[in-house]
């Protein structure tokens, strides 16, 4: 097994799924929390200037995406057969589109913020979380997005359903994906999981600070 250590800050964020499917699949791995004031240090030593990074036998690999995938070959949780890795692939490409839009606007202008953000729960979710809604319906009756176990496509679902419930994005409402019942499925398949309700009882909930 080689040695892997998951540098990140101290909150969920874009290493939560990943750090999700190391503990699912039993996967030892140091979990490195960076400290914002020690990140001006740290910053110069990754890859782009950015987090979260995985360090596997002193390799680094960045990009979330890529650590995640990574993360769930190892545990098991990402498929073999080229089609079935298609469509956890494409679940992730959606959730991706979904995160994007979310945080279209970044600047000062609370008005604006409320405009892109009106779009977002108006246009975009129905647009990408209903067109992925029918593809996981497509896909089977789940609980699990892809096939009958939990793959990353479950992860990144849970990280989206994550971030709009926990009530901290301005102007959405934390209930937008509630009729979404196939994803809310998948999102408390997830949760649900005895590895996952585990990590949460020894690891106090951060979302973004």
């Amino acid at each position: 097994m080689p040695e892997i250590k998951l540098t990140y800050f101290d909150m969920r964020g874009r290493a939560e799924a990943s750090r999700l499917a190391l503990v699912v699949g039993e996967i030892p791995f140091e979990d490195e929390r960076v400290v914002f004031d020690h990140w001006k240090e740290a910053k110069p030593k990754t890859p782009y200037a950015a987090l979260p990074m995985l360090t596997v036998d002193g390799m680094q690999v960045a990009q979330s995406d890529a650590i995640l995938r990574y993360c769930g070959k190892l545990a098991g949780l990402y498929p073999s057969d080229p089609l079935e890795a298609a469509k956890v692939d494409e679940v992730g490409g959606v959730i991706d589109d979904v995160t994007h839009a979310m945080y279209r606007y970044r600047g000062d202008d609370k008005d604006k913020l409320r405009e892109e953000r009106d779009k977002f729960s108006k246009v975009d979710v129905p647009r990408y979380v209903g067109a992925l809604e029918k593809r996981l319906e497509a896909f089977g009756d789940g609980p699990w997005a892809v096939g009958g176990n939990m793959t990353i496509a479950d992860l990144h679902i849970c990280h989206l359903v994550t971030n709009i419930r926990c009530g901290m994005l301005d102007f959405v409402d934390k209930d937008l994906l509630e009729g979404y019942v196939r994803i809310v499925k998948s999102y408390s398949a997830v949760m649900e999981h005895p590895k996952v309700t585990e990590w949460y009882e020894k690891k106090p909930v951060k979302m973004f600070s």
